[in-house]
């Protein structure tokens, strides 16, 4: 299967939780399906090496995206739709866990 896993962290050199358990689970992926990585630039020239049979592709951030930007409002603007929202999607959008940095960044 084609996996594409897109991060917001280089998950090499690991040296906290977010880059460990990046690279363990795209170390147990290879082995079994085609992995294509999605990551900030980063200097090392390892990671190629470690996992020769991953695809990794590779963008610098751009520093001047609004904080005010969200990929949310993004969408909604684009569909325009506009429906009531039920009291367990209202507890969904306020959960930690779905806003990631990766979607308030873009």
């Amino acid at each position: 299967m084609e996996v594409l896993l897109i991060s917001v962290i280089y998950p090499f050199p690991i040296d906290d939780g977010g880059r460990s358990g990046l690279f363990n689970m795209v170390e147990y992926l290879r082995h079994i399906h085609n992995i294509t990585l999605i990551c900030p630039d980063s200097q090392d020239k390892e990671l190629p090496k470690i996992w020769p049979n991953v695809k990794i592709s590779t963008f610098i951030p751009e520093k001047s995206v609004p904080a005010s930007f969200s990929l949310k409002g993004l969408v909604k603007d684009i569909i325009k739709t506009k429906r009531t929202k039920t009291k367990e999607q209202c507890f969904e959008d306020a959960m930690v866990i779905n806003n990631t940095d990766l979607s308030s960044y873009y």
